[in-house]
């Protein structure tokens, strides 16, 4: 059976593409709006003096700013177009995705 694409899939196949990053993108401003609060409360706590900013929510904070960074890569090479294997991007991006969402639970985790 030949392997290649009639002419009715895919048009489907790039609204599905289209949907999936449109979907990821509002995951990832819900997880950088989260990301955003828990670091001005870990400030404004810190400047009060009522926690130390350990070195433990500083690597949280980090890791999740690199999380963030990866979601950001892999929504571009979705966002592209190009003729990449767009399922296989799909994978590393959920991967990614919920790497941030651990990252941002564990900044959580320390501040509280």
């Amino acid at each position: 059976m030949d392997n290649d694409l009639n002419s009715d899939e895919l048009p489907r196949l790039m609204a599905d593409r289209s949907a999936y990053v449109r979907s990821v993108k509002e995951k990832l401003a819900e997880k950088r709006a989260t990301l955003e609060l828990v670091k001005r409360k870990v400030n404004r706590a810190a400047v009060a003096g009522r926690i130390a900013r350990s070195e433990q929510i500083v690597n949280a904070e980090r890791q999740a700013n690199v999380a963030l960074l990866v979601v950001e890569n892999w929504i571009a090479r979705l966002s592209s177009g190009l003729d990449e294997d767009w399922e296989d991007l799909r994978f590393s991006t959920d991967v990614a995705l919920e790497e941030l969402s651990q990252s941002v639970k564990q900044m959580v985790a320390r501040f509280t």
